[in-house]
């Protein structure tokens, strides 16, 4: 086969965006994939999660309509399989648009799985088992990641799953345990108690979203709960079965603690393992281009997505940086462009992990950058920290969405800002505001005094950095 310049493995939202941008450059880019196009993203992650999720929220909202004089005939239902045929339509539209774009690009597209011959060609085996092999100038690794899978467990896609098959569901169980009580494990908590299924969520940590504010995660704790989810904290699972076609768990208390529900045995239909992710390098051979990945399995990058070995970068979840998709199109242009160069037009960009933005569409929603208010105040530096409740905003007042707050934490001698947290109806889409601030280094006074539009969510950004400074208007 014919060598390129630009060797992209891995068609997710790191890859098609590196290979998209490469040619826009004017790069031959070859963009190798070993299933679809999009990568778990868009088949079995960010899309088709949300379009759930927004299902749920629509079914909560019509259930609420007598609230705003809007008489219906009957209780509403939800036909869970039209929601889910709603899915895979809104999945199927975004991969041809992908591809569109590939296409008029000029990016050539293979299917088929790669791995490194050396340090500068990949032997790229079909779908059919045919071979051949490619040549490259730069090669960009875009693998992703894939679900970590806890030993013990008798994973079969069935009773016991990963979120890969959650999101195939076409019918919902009677009830579901969850393990895990991070980003994933909460939204698909808030996702199916909401819909009607009984839920039941287990996490050796102290709080929900560990590693979150704790302001955020005693937030969604209490929606959680509110919403009927039974969350079992400081909880270990012992052993794990399939009897009777359901899945048994046995719990123990952290340090001998006894366990939040009293029990010590619990069952349910299915059991969803949501404990994170993991970088994938399985079938590449990273240590025929003279890579090694780390301890925690994944490939070392600088700030500029390069890996040790020359010409070779590596972007997104393989990296272990964030297992965010935005992160991945971020490092994907980031590494586009640093392969250009400055003869075609590449910028000397570079990945800064602390500017990256968190987003988790419970219900309410959360959206964070930044440092917690614990961590900041662990760094030793003095702080200011201020709060705005959604209550207090006339728009969440207007639309009875007034569950949440915004949180800003700032230096509290330059003002430059350390955290920004977000709970609350649409917070993720605050999240523009608090990114374009970090990144232009703005400071909490440039925040505060920011015109906000009214009536608008919005306002509580602004209210929270009055609060912060210690000038709130609309809060005492």
């Amino acid at each position: 086969m014919e060598p390129t310049e630009l060797a992209v493995i891995g068609a997710g939202p790191g890859g098609y965006v590196a290979a998209l941008r490469a040619a826009q450059l004017g790069l031959k880019v070859v963009l190798i994939e070993r299933d679809k196009t999009g990568g778990t993203c868009l088949h079995r992650g960010c899309i088709p999660s949300k379009a759930l999720i927004h299902g749920a929220r629509v079914f909560q909202t019509v259930q609420k309509a007598a609230e705003f004089g809007i008489e219906l005939s009957g209780a509403p239902g939800l036909n869970y399989g039209v929601l889910a045929a709603r899915k895979d339509k809104t999945v199927s539209q975004l991969e041809k648009g992908v591809e569109f774009l590939l296409q008029k690009r000029g990016v050539s597209v293979i299917k088929g799985d790669a791995a490194f011959h050396d340090s500068r060609s990949l032997k790229i085996t079909a779908p059919d088992g045919s071979q051949q092999t490619l040549g490259f100038g730069y090669c960009i690794i875009a693998t992703g990641g894939v679900p970590t899978q806890l030993p013990g467990y008798p994973l079969d896609g069935k009773v016991f799953v990963t979120s890969n098959e959650v999101l195939q569901w076409t019918a919902l169980p009677k009830s579901i345990v969850i393990i895990g009580a991070g980003v994933i494990g909460c939204e698909f908590a808030s996702l199916f108690a909401r819909v009607g299924v009984s839920v039941r969520v287990i996490e050796m940590m102290p709080q929900v979203l560990p590693g979150f504010d704790g302001d955020v995660s005693r937030e969604i704790g209490r929606a959680l709960k509110k919403q009927g989810v039974d969350v079992l904290l400081e909880t270990k699972i012992e052993s794990a079965a399939v009897v009777d076609g359901r899945a048994q768990l046995m719990l123990a208390g952290i340090a001998g603690v006894p366990p939040a529900s009293g029990s010590e045995k619990i069952d349910a239909d299915v059991c969803i393992i949501a404990v994170g992710r993991k970088p994938e390098t399985s079938g590449l051979k990273i240590e025929c281009a003279g890579l090694a990945a780390n301890a925690k399995g994944a490939i070392d990058v600088d700030e500029h997505c390069r890996t040790k070995a020359p010409g070779i970068y590596a972007i997104g979840d393989v990296t272990g940086v964030a297992p965010l998709a935005h992160v991945a199109s971020h490092m994907g242009i980031v590494a586009a462009e640093q392969i250009a160069g400055g003869a075609r037009g590449g910028r000397n960009l570079t990945f800064d992990k602390s500017l990256a933005p968190w987003a988790v569409f419970t219900e309410p929603e959360v959206a964070s950058i930044g440092l917690s208010e614990e961590k900041a105040r662990e760094s030793g530096r003095e702080i200011k920290a201020g709060k705005f409740s959604f209550r207090a905003l006339g728009r969440a007042q207007a639309t009875g969405e007034y569950e949440g707050f915004v949180k800003i934490i700032s230096d509290a001698k330059s003002g430059a800002l350390i955290g920004f947290h977000a709970v609350g109806s649409e917070a993720t889409n605050l999240l523009g505001e608090a990114a374009l601030a970090w990144t232009s280094e703005a400071r909490v006074e440039e925040l505060a005094e920011t015109i906000h539009a009214h009536p608008t969510f919005p306002e509580a950004v602004g209210e929270a950095a009055l609060a912060a400074l210690g000038r709130g208007i609309h809060s005492l």
